[in-house]
């Protein structure tokens, strides 16, 4: 596929994933980082492929689901699922999708160029069992079919463009196929196609890009394709779109970031609201010897906790203390428990003076020894993958017990709105760093302060999922107008969170 046909992709999800409009900063940086269809910091990687990385690499076989529909390959290969040869052929390029069900000798589907003299461009031909040859359809072509077309021929970079052209005077068919693909599949098999009447349209011409060619794996090979349909359908060809997503629903299901809260109206305290409970069910604090809330820290899952990294230190893992469901440090509340440490992991890349990578992990100790840990009313706040998921303006909650603008300690979980803030290198200079973001308010009156710190920024996507996009890292005149509070951002630390908590604890969609 073209390096622009990939942009669009990216640029396409990035409105309608996360309800973003795009904009022409996003478009350098996809250049400049050279994404593409593959990046799982931008997409959503296929289920038999999982994110490392940053990239979407071939999953083995047998971690596909067992269930589905059985399937068989160019090379008359049967596979019990769908999602198993698709996984196969992501390390074996000629090991591709020719139709569902069982191999047959007589299956085929070639893809020939017609009213040509030149191999890479012409009308769309295709050729299914029984040699019944027919005609793609120009009308409803987008250049994903077009895509899927070259890259069918062997032609690895897609289409340059297509066209629709008048069918020629001597045409006797009366019907064409029309096509319909996602665009990310390999041969045209995989698409729908469906029977439709010439009489008013068009046929489909389509110009591949000759760049790095690959090996040819439809055309002229003795390949093809079952036909799956019914003397009243028109229906010739059946997408496998619809098992890629009944594939989906097979894998395991990461839940997090929902809470079971019914908001209500409520008063308004000074630079925040009090958390009602269960309103924040990923909030932990962290104590040490004495009774006061040192930091605040999120649930991710399992029996892991972050933080800020300047908000522990290693020598005192076995003073630390988790409480988890705690909205009053003064007043036991239902649903607390604590829970001591069993490991702590801060950044490598940690710097006390400047607090760049201001991050930790806190392994907490099971309660029954073999059993996962299961604090009561706390779900885990979901990890974002992405940089793009949230943008500049997008306000999100902050949470914790720290100081409020009288600098009075609290002892009462207060939250507020803060809105994110692209980049604060112009009020904090040389202190701003990658790795850091601001939130605030414009007129200051709701900030993270001193006791806040290692608490959760959470923002929320459009079906009301919490996103752990900051940790209240450092700030200062807490309050103030001009001084918004900086966070660690969390999508840039995915990979070092996977690569210590295991991936299928963080990752919604790319296990």
């Amino acid at each position: 596929m073209k390096q622009g046909s990939v942009l669009l992709f990216i640029l396409y999800l990035s409105h309608h994933v996360f309800a973003q409009p795009p904009e022409n900063y996003l478009i350098e940086e996809c250049v400049k980082n050279n994404y593409t269809e593959r990046s799982c910091v931008k997409v959503f990687c296929q289920p038999w492929q999982t994110c490392i990385l940053g990239t979407c690499q071939c999953k083995i076989p047998y971690q596909c689901p067992k269930n589905g529909t059985s399937v068989c390959s160019i090379v008359r290969r049967s596979f019990p699922t769908y999602c198993q040869l698709k996984s196969y052929e992501c390390r074996q390029k000629f090991s591709k999708f020719l139709n569902r069900g069982s191999c047959n000798p007589g299956d085929r589907f070639n893809i020939l160029f017609s009213h040509t003299n030149v191999s890479s461009e012409g009308i769309v031909q295709v050729e299914l069992s029984n040699s019944e040859q027919s005609y793609i359809c120009g009308k409803g072509l987008t250049i994903n079919e077009a895509n899927v077309i070259c890259r069918h021929l062997g032609y690895v970079r897609g289409a340059d463009s297509k066209e629709s052209i008048e069918p020629d005077e001597n045409q006797d068919s009366l019907e064409c196929l029309k096509a319909t693909c996602r665009g990310i599949e390999t041969r045209l098999a995989e698409c729908s196609l469906r029977k439709m009447s010439l009489a008013t349209g068009k046929l489909a011409k389509v110009i591949c890009n000759t760049g790095h060619r690959g090996n040819k794996t439809g055309g002229t090979q003795e390949e093809g394709r079952k036909r799956n349909n019914k003397e009243e359908s028109n229906q010739v060809i059946e997408s496998m779109d619809e098992e890629r997503k009944r594939i989906k629903t097979l894998l395991p299901v990461l839940s997090c970031g929902i809470r079971n809260h019914t908001v209500t109206r409520r008063k308004r305290i000074i630079g925040g609201f009090s958390a009602q409970p269960f309103e924040f069910p990923w909030q932990v604090a962290i104590r040490g010897d004495g009774q006061a809330i040192n930091c605040g820290g999120t649930y991710i899952g399992g029996c892991w906790v972050l933080t800020a990294a300047h908000c522990v230190r290693r020598s005192r893992l076995h003073v630390y203390r988790i409480w988890t469901g705690i909205l009053n440090s003064l007043k036991f509340n239902e649903g607390i428990d604590t829970y001591s440490l069993k490991d702590m992991i801060i950044h490598e890349n940690y710097n006390s003076k400047t607090y760049e990578n201001d991050i930790a992990l806190l392994e907490m100790k099971t309660k029954n020894w073999g059993t996962p840990c299961s604090p009561p009313n706390t779900i885990p706040i979901c990890i974002p993958w992405s940089q793009y998921m949230f943008r500049n303006g997008q306000q999100c909650k902050v949470s914790g017990w720290g100081l409020d603008e009288e600098s009075t300690r609290q002892y009462v979980l207060k939250w507020g709105y803060v809105s994110l803030m692209d980049n604060c290198s112009e009020i904090y200079k040389n202190r701003y760093f990658k790795g850091m973001e601001c939130a605030g308010t414009d007129d200051g009156s709701v900030d993270a302060c001193k006791g806040d710190s290692g608490g959760p920024l959470v923002c929320f996507d459009p079906n009301n999922v919490g996103y752990l996009w900051g940790i209240v890292s450092w700030g200062e005149n807490c309050g103030e107008r001009g001084h918004p509070g900086v966070y660690t951002k969390v999508a840039l630390y995915y990979d070092w969170i996977a690569r210590h908590t295991g991936i299928d604890l963080i990752s919604k969609y790319n296990v």
